[in-house]
């Protein structure tokens, strides 16, 4: 059964009700993560919540297949956090030299940057981001979308900044977890303590590994892997877009 027919809501519900579509939306292959990880021990985490399109739709999954887990969502819900310099869009010119992105991910980067230009968009990590300075959500209105799915036994929200996460904030065993959250520091603070949780066949989604924006994600993920001795995996290139993902084994 696909994800489109196991939810059973028309086209145009995905919209009104501001959720992601679960086959036709930049996040599909997380869906299908979601589904194909079910048999996998462990809750779900989601880091950068923003209007809650993501995590409802990942709770629906779950409901539809009779899961028994949740997903914590964690977000401040306070606008665009404070960049590093390894936020600096210069970093991608070192990527480059370094060997560490492809000349067709810097040709899209630099594609992307004059298409920004052109509208006047400034290249910095608080203005580039396609979401804005996050200043249009907040905590209440992820809330009243959690409760008007009737999602609540399924959705536990935290409004933190994952820095100041403690040890009881996350569940001890975790299945899937999708990081989305544009800059270095975040990253680097989340990485740890997921994987320490992450169970054996179960996923970390990085949702800016591959980036037009946002290099800190990329160098923190590669200063990760390097301490743990891990490489990250290529799942896919959906709508020309690589998506790449940490899985424990």
């Amino acid at each position: 059964m696909t994800l489109d027919s196991l939810l059973n809501l028309k086209h145009w519900e995905y919209g009104v009700l501001g959720i992601s579509h679960p086959c036709n939306s930049p996040l599909a292959p997380y869906f299908s993560l979601v589904q194909k990880n079910i048999p996998v021990d462990g809750d779900i985490v989601e880091f950068g919540v923003w209007k809650g399109a993501s995590i409802a739709t990942t709770a629906l999954i779950l409901e539809k297949m009779f899961s028994t887990k949740t997903v914590f969502g964690y977000d401040t819900f306070q606008g665009f956090p404070k960049p590093s310099e390894q936020d600096d869009f210069k970093n991608f010119f070192a990527l480059y030299e370094q060997g560490l992105i492809s000349e067709q991910h810097m040709n899209d980067i630099a594609l992307n940057k004059r298409h920004l230009l052109s509208k006047n968009f400034l290249v910095t990590p608080e203005t580039i981001s396609s979401s804005l300075n996050f200043s249009a959500t907040n905590e209440s209105l992820v809330r009243k979308k959690i409760s008007y799915l009737n999602l609540e036994s399924r959705v536990q929200i935290l409004a933190t900044d994952v820095k100041d996460l403690k040890e009881d904030d996350l569940p001890n065993s975790i299945s899937l977890a999708l990081i989305d959250l544009d800059l270095y520091s975040g990253y680097r603070d989340v990485l740890p303590e997921v994987w320490k949780r992450l169970e054996p066949g179960g996923y970390i989604w990085l949702d800016e590994y591959f980036s037009l924006k946002f290099p800190g994600p990329r160098i923190a993920v590669n200063e990760f892997c390097e301490r743990q001795q891990i490489k990250p995996i290529l799942l896919c290139n959906w709508l020309n877009f690589e998506r790449w993902v940490l899985r424990k084994y």
